[in-house]
């Protein structure tokens, strides 16, 4: 969760505008926890994908594949 991310990675994810805030959100208009968690750290790695990935451990398509299924697009494309 949220406290597993290193402090710098939450101040530049609260910094950040709230571009690419394009993602779907539940019937409450919140976004599932999962989805902020990765926009958070989009916003943190400046929407770099492969930053993302090594983070989170995962490939990069995995990233492409959760974005795309909380309608998550980055701002600069």
């Amino acid at each position: 969760g949220l406290a597993e991310l290193p402090d710098s990675l939450l101040e530049a994810a609260r910094a950040s505008p709230a571009a690419g805030t394009h993602a779907a959100a539940t019937p409450d208009g919140t976004l599932p926890p999962e989805a902020q968690l990765l926009l958070q750290y989009l916003r943190a790695a400046h929407w770099n994908i492969s930053a993302v990935a090594h983070q989170l451990g995962v490939a990069r398509m995995t990233v492409y594949r959760r974005m795309k299924r909380w309608g998550i697009r980055d701002p600069h494309a």
